[in-house]
């Protein structure tokens, strides 16, 4: 998925909301690519860095035990989703984060 792309991002947590029974979740980062009819918001770092996920009590995943995030690249909207999982699913036990090789030397080091 695209997390420069919040559209994508609010139909994400519409699918893992109606999902009562996700135990597992692998969630890949698509790079972003450049074409003549869509300019990439990933270069809007207003745009992407003032995205949050709205805390809501009455959501919770109640089987989820495994998330996985492969070409992690420390985008706010994947932080604030990794944040929501780990909140929100009691069962969880474990959440990893495979680093893309894009990913800025000052959020990786923050990060990990």
């Amino acid at each position: 998925m695209n997390f420069a792309d919040l559209s994508e991002v609010y139909c994400l947590l519409c699918l893992i909301r109606s999902a009562p029974y996700l135990c597992k979740l692998h969630i890949s980062h698509e790079k972003c690519y450049h074409t003549e009819d869509f300019e990439c918001m990933c270069d809007d770092e207003e745009y992407v860095n003032n995205y949050w996920i709205q805390d809501s009590d009455d959501c919770t995943i109640n089987l989820l035990e495994t998330v996985a995030f492969s070409n992690f690249i420390g985008l706010r909207a994947e932080m604030e989703l990794a944040k929501f999982l780990l909140g929100h699913s009691p069962l969880l036990k474990t959440m990893s984060m495979h680093r893309s090789t894009d990913m800025k030397e000052d959020v990786d080091n923050a990060i990990f």
